[in-house]
C-alpha cells in the first residue's frame, strides 16, 4: 500500500510544482480588486470569490518567522526528514499511509520552493462573504487535508472503540 501512496505523493508533488511554476512564470504579483491581478475562478458564488493570484511568502503560515528564513528552511528539512523516516519505518493503516502521503507531498513541495524561488509561491485566494482568507498553495492544501484526515481517523476510531455493545 505504501507504494501506491508514494505514487500518489509524487503525482501530487508534480501538481504542486507545476502549478507554482505556472503562477511564477505567467502571473504578476497580486494587486488591485477582483481578480486581484490574477485569474478569476468565480465571483459572487453565494457570496464567495475565488481567484488564482501570485504572492510570495518568505515565512511560515500567515508569513510568521519571515525574518528567520534560514532557520525555517532548516526546521522544514528536519521535520520533512522525520516524517519521511516515520512513514518508511512505521506500520501504518491504509488511511494513515494515504494521509502521510498527502502531508509529505505538501511538505516537500514547500521545501522545494525555497530552493527553486527563495520563497514559497502562494496562489489560491478566497474571499468568503467579505472576509479575506489567507492565500495558500496546493502543498498547503495537501498538508491540511492529510492532517485533518489523520485527526478525523483517530477521532472516529476512538469513538467507535468506546461504543457500548
Amino acid at each position: 500500500m505504501k507504494i501506491v501512496s508514494c505514487l500518489v505523493a509524487f503525482v501530487l508533488l508534480g501538481v504542486d510544482v507545476w502549478s507554482k511554476s505556472c503562477v511564477h512564470l505567467y502571473l504578476p504579483l497580486k494587486a488591485g480588486g477582483y481578480p486581484y491581478g490574477g485569474i478569476g475562478l468565480f465571483s459572487n458564488l453565494f457570496g464567495i470569490e475565488g481567484s488564482v493570484v501570485h504572492i510570495t511568502n518568505t515565512g511560515a503560515a500567515f508569513g510568521i518567522f519571515a525574518q528567520a528564513q534560514y532557520g525555517l528552511v532548516l526546521t522544514r528539512l528536519v521535520v520533512t526528514g522525520l516524517l519521511l523516516w516515520y512513514f518508511c519505518k512505521t506500520k501504518l493503516s491504509y488511511r494513515e499511509t494515504f494521509a502521510f502521503a498527502l502531508i509529505l507531498s505538501g511538505a516537500i513541495g514547500n521545501v522545494l520552493d525555497y530552493f527553486l524561488y527563495g520563497h514559497v509561491v502562494d496562489m489560491l485566494y478566497f474571499k468568503l462573504w467579505g472576509i479575506n482568507c489567507p492565500i495558500f498553495n496546493a502543498a498547503d492544501a495537501f498538508i491540511f487535508c492529510g492532517t485533518a484526515f489523520i485527526i478525523l481517523s483517530k477521532l472516529c476510531k476512538r469513538s467507535y472503540a468506546h461504543k457500548p455493545s
